[in-house]
């Protein structure tokens, strides 16, 4: 078929740098998260949103959001100018 790809990812790249993790720390910092019933949230209705989204479930678990927010800024890193981003 001849498809190549130029760049290949993985979120397993983003726990090993210690990406998501600097990423939520930077979110706490600015006031963007916070923490709730035992669980870290993302303060989305600040930015339209109908609620806040949880990054770090009580059990100590992180959603796939925490890895989101984290590949985001990676992507703007690595000089991406404009984004277009479902979630879904």
């Amino acid at each position: 078929m001849g498809i190549d790809f130029n760049v290949w990812f993985s979120e397993k790249s983003l726990y090993e740098k210690k990406e998501v993790g600097e990423i939520l720390d930077w979110l706490k910092k600015n006031k963007l998260a916070y923490e709730k019933d035992g669980a870290l949230w993302f303060s989305s209705s600040k930015f339209g949103d109908d609620k806040d989204r949880v990054l770090i479930k009580a059990d100590g678990e992180k959603t796939y959001l925490a890895s989101d927010i984290a590949y985001l800024k990676d992507k703007f890193e690595r000089g991406f100018d404009n984004l277009i981003y479902i979630w879904g």
